[in-house]
């Protein structure tokens, strides 16, 4: 059966899946895959710049609203 992504595209999607699981055998594991599949350094920033940006905002707001109700 043909798969939709070929592995250049979905390492970096597993890249991001383990950042948002917090599973460092993971991320280890989709890092090298991506390499071997030639995700190129910058485009593997790219995803980890963006992953991180999704996990952050809920902290984000938790803080807001946590200086807010200290006031």
């Amino acid at each position: 059966m043909a798969k939709a992504l070929d592995k250049k595209t979905s390492e970096p999607v597993g890249i991001a899946a383990a950042i948002a699981g917090n599973c460092e055998p993971c991320l280890k594991f989709h890092f090298s895959q991506a390499k071997k599949a030639g995700c190129k350094r910058e485009e593997v920033k790219e995803v980890i710049k963006i992953a991180r940006m999704v996990k952050d905002s809920p902290i984000q707001i938790i803080y807001k609203l946590a200086d807010k109700l200290v006031g």
